[in-house]
Parts: structure tokens; sequence; C-alpha cells
């Protein structure tokens, strides 16, 4: 199932069909999945889960130095139509809207890893020039301790919120899972890990005339 939530003027909350009623909830070890969630997302839906996303938001704003790095600072200032894909609870839509009251923000989820490798051919498929494609990384768990420790954070509660899917689908007890968990932070300090934030942007050839 995928949600498109449409952000103009943006209050300070999001809307309904963001933040999900208790009652369309179901429960498991503590944490809430969508009842009629898409299988294939293993992550819940829960005031916990929406906080993580929100943090991990302004990780990737400290990372990229700015809510975006595509040169449309004019254009959104005189109103244009934006896309978000992958737009978790709608947090950067909204900064956006407060900030660009002309622009009109859409946000859209869900989105595979596979479709995201996609995006730079198919913005040039439909007429897009001056397509980039590219990314920026993130430390975790070692390094500039404003944003390692921080991201280290916000990948173990990743981890935390698969547990309750991931221990049923593969037959993992409690503790067996938390030491996997353990392992894995351990390992990715000590290698050094990084997170890949891609992003990628091109421009109508229309507007590129009158730029």
């Amino acid at each position: 199932m995928t949600r498109t939530v449409n952000f103009n003027h943006a209050n300070e909350t999001p809307p309904p069909s963001v933040l999900l009623p208790s009652d369309h909830l179901k429960w498991i070890d503590g944490r809430g999945f969508d009842v009629n969630g898409n299988p294939a997302y293993i992550f819940p839906n829960d005031t916990a889960e929406q906080a993580r996303l929100d943090l991990q938001h302004h990780l990737i704003v400290f990372t990229l130095g700015g809510h975006y790095v595509a040169p449309v600072g004019n254009r959104l200032e005189q109103g244009i139509k934006v896309l978000e894909t992958g737009c978790g609870t709608g947090v950067w839509a909204m900064d956006m809207a407060r900030k660009y009251p002309r622009s009109q923000f859409t946000g859209t989820d869900i989105i595979s890893p596979e479709i995201v490798a996609t995006f730079g051919r198919e913005l040039e498929a439909r007429g897009l020039v001056d397509v980039v494609q590219d990314h920026k990384t993130m430390l975790v768990g070692w390094g500039q301790n404003e944003i390692a420790l921080a991201a280290a954070e916000n990948l173990l509660a990743v981890f935390k919120s698969m547990k309750p899917q991931t221990t049923m689908a593969l037959g993992l007890g409690d503790t067996e899972y938390d030491t996997m968990v353990d392992k894995a932070m351990a390992e990715i300090s000590e290698n050094m890990g990084l997170w890949k934030i891609q992003f990628t942007y091109g421009t109508k050839p229309a507007m590129r005339s009158h730029a």
C-alpha cells in the first residue's frame, strides 16, 4: 500500500492520514503495526517509530547541510510543485511548506531501494535534463561525535523497530536477536560504517531555458 499526502501551507502536526489512530494498529511485543500495512514493510507505525524517523530526518538535513541540494531556491520562492518519495512522517515536506508557502509539496511512501537506484534514468526518460544522481555519506558510530553518535542511535532504533517482525519470520528468540544486534553495532563501529544518503534531481527543459 502506498500513501500519498499533500502539504501546502502545512500545519504544525501531520494530517490524520499520516499519524494512524490506535485502532488502526496491531500490537506485537509492544510495538504497533498498521493492520493494513504492506507485508514487505517490516517497521512499526507507532509513535516511537515516528520519533525515530523524525530523528533520521534531522540527521540527513545535518549531513546535507540543508533541506535540499538541488539548485531550486529561487523556484521554490516563486512557487512550484515538489514530489518527495519515501516521505516517512512527512516532516521534510512540512518543513519545506512552512519555508516556501508558495510551493506545493506532495509526499509518498513506500518506495523500494531498487526504484531509488533508477531515479536518474527515470528522470532522463521523462525528458528532464541536467540530471544529477549522487550521494553523501554519514558516519555511523565513529568519527565526529555530533553526528556519529546520533546516527548510531538511529540505527539501533531501526534494529529495535524490526525486532517483532524479524524474530517471528526467522524464528529467533529475544535474547538471540538482541545478541545479533549488539554484535552488528560493534562491527559497524569497528569497521567505520557509513550510511549512504542518495539524492537525485533534474530540470525540465522549459524551466532551464527561462532560468
